[in-house]
């Protein structure tokens, strides 16, 4: 499965949703996989009520399949709940279908994802900076690779 982030900003009255779906696979084309990504794109059309917006551009855009960026006001927040609803649900879904990589595999997986996790931590972007901040480089690392991505288990 790719990496699904989901980051969601409430500021007053503004909402912004972040939805990125990261390639740290060996191979993108594989058939189940773009399957799964072709039911969070369609999950993404199904918004298109919802403002888009550009971000900042950043290091990771690269690693991009599919992803889409929404905002809207504070009166449209049962619609941006669903947003979250359903791109979970389909997320979800195509886990459910895919099969668990065999043992020959699931190095090379853990190497792509580690890699991004270190690249994350020393590349940053506007969260991984904040963390950054709060936790110390030693503690980011930590809870990067302990909590957050779980590479370290």
């Amino acid at each position: 499965m790719p990496m699904l982030s989901l980051d969601f900003m409430y500021i007053v009255k503004k909402r912004k949703a972040y939805l990125e779906v990261y390639d740290l696979v060996e191979d993108s084309r594989e058939e189940k996989y773009s399957e799964a990504l072709g039911k969070l794109k369609q999950v993404f059309d199904g918004f298109s009520d919802l403002e888009d917006f550009d971000p900042t551009p950043a290091w990771y855009d690269v690693l991009f399949t599919v992803r889409a960026y929404k905002a809207c006001e504070s009166d449209k927040e049962e619609r941006f709940a669903e947003l979250i609803r359903q791109c979970a649900a389909a997320y979800a879904e195509g886990a459910a279908e895919m099969e668990l990589l065999p043992e020959e595999e699931k190095k090379t997986k853990y190497d792509i994802t580690n890699q991004y996790v270190d690249d994350l931590i020393e590349k940053g972007g506007l969260p991984t900076r904040t963390f950054k901040k709060a936790l110390g480089e030693d503690g980011i690392r930590e809870f990067f690779h302990g909590d957050f991505f779980g590479t370290e288990r």
